[in-house]
């Protein structure tokens, strides 16, 4: 019979090393986790590298979806409260049935901390999906000894990020429904309606009122143009997209982000709550001052925003208070300063963290809501106006034609 050497951890933490007789590898693993021990490495005779894993793995990375996300999320924090390790957590996620994407991304973790590997790190390196906010989150947790309240706070931030989509989707449906009928309607006006007036003018020799001669003239230059309109828009997308996704074009656009009207402060807002909650959460576990602030910028996903609070934690480093830290940055309203600045004199700045995100939480669900109760009438108001604008070229058009008709 085959025999294995393992190094694994024990329930306790110790780490212990052995020896054990199986017919393969998966009884081995199956013996390992009867004596509940979480292997680190386990070799065959006669290996030289370790090998755990016993599950068909997928080629790469797996792409999830919000949801997958929100739902792998709420499982696992479930199967951790429920006392379960986190090897065993994953490893019921991963014996549910089907081939879904949670499943693979489950083998792939359970790989990966079987050999070692920190939650964090073995996220980043499963799915892309989990992005750097959620990977720096869960780092915390681990640093702090709070993973299952860090994961409860991401379920949160998920669902309100879920909430938001679907507002903004439901929101969006009449209007484009408005938008797509007109823009068909301008469609069927410019290329049907539009060339028969203009040969109509020509005949009757009448003359074509401006605004009738710029819908012409954009026709006609859309007709000869298109090609190079979509190439142009295509290009230009892919280059704005390139550029702000990386080194300085990617700080200027999160900092324009933080400016644009209506938009601006709804996500000024979502900083200040994230902010809050994350920085009260780690102070709350234990983390240091300092160290909780270089874990709060690595979780922002706002370049911009990040090396504020780096500049931040640079200042509380050499003993400033974290109140004006904040107002030197010159980033953070004076609300959210005064909250911070009396929590850190009564000595409950974790509390005053928790007060001054749900205030401005609160803020940006009225904002959101004042912005979407907007969007409906902005876009049909947008569409009335293309419409009216040709249905009026068009009608005057045809009245001055026919009153020159009349008049010969």
């Amino acid at each position: 019979m085959p025999q294995f050497t393992y190094k694994a951890v024990r329930a306790d933490g110790q780490v212990v090393s052995g020896n054990l007789e199986a017919h393969s590898r998966t009884l081995a693993l199956q013996q390992l986790d009867s004596l509940q021990l979480q292997p680190i490495s386990l070799l065959a005779q006669g290996e030289t590298s370790p090998a755990v894993s016993s599950s068909p793995l997928s080629s790469g990375p797996v792409r999830l979806s919000h949801a997958q996300i929100l739902l792998f999320t709420e499982d696992l924090a479930d199967l951790l409260d429920a006392g379960l390790q986190l090897e065993a957590a994953l490893k019921v996620i991963e014996d549910r049935p089907g081939a879904s994407g949670l499943r693979q991304v489950a083998i792939l973790l359970r790989q990966q901390v079987r050999e070692g590997v920190s939650l964090s790190i073995a996220l980043a390196k499963a799915s892309p999906s989990f992005g750097e906010l959620y990977s720096t989150m869960v780092a915390a947790g681990e640093a702090s000894g709070a993973l299952i309240p860090i994961l409860r706070r991401q379920i949160s931030y998920l669902n309100l990020m879920q909430d938001l989509r679907r507002k903004v989707q439901q929101s969006l449906v009449y209007p484009a429904f408005i938008m797509i009928a007109g823009v068909i309607t301008l469609i069927l006006f410019m290329t049907v309606l539009m060339p028969q007036l203009d040969d109509l003018f020509h005949q009757t020799q009448t003359a074509i009122p401006i605004e009738t001669r710029i819908l012409i003239g954009g026709l006609q230059w859309l007709e000869t143009w298109w090609p190079a309109v979509i190439a142009g828009g295509a290009g230009g997308y892919w280059l704005f997209r390139t550029y702000t996704r990386t080194g300085n074009g990617k700080i200027w656009w999160n900092r324009i982000q933080l400016k644009i009207p209506g938009f601006g402060p709804i996500f000024q807002n979502t900083f200040y709550s994230q902010f809050g909650h994350t920085l009260a959460g780690l102070i709350g576990n234990g983390i240091p001052l300092l160290q909780a602030l270089r874990l709060t910028a690595q979780a922002t996903p706002n370049t911009h925003l990040k090396k504020i609070i780096v500049r931040m934690a640079d200042l509380v480093g050499d003993g400033s208070s974290l109140a004006r830290a904040m107002k030197l940055s010159k980033n953070f309203p004076d609300l959210f300063i005064d909250i911070v600045g009396v929590g850190e004199k009564t000595g409950d700045l974790e509390r005053a963290l928790g007060r001054a995100a749900a205030r401005y939480e609160k803020e940006l669900n009225d904002r959101l809501t004042a912005l979407m109760a907007m969007i409906q009438p902005a876009v049909i108001l947008l569409i009335a106006l293309g419409v009216g604008f040709v249905a009026y070229s068009v009608i005057s058009t045809i009245l001055d034609a026919v009153s020159s008709l009349k008049a010969r």
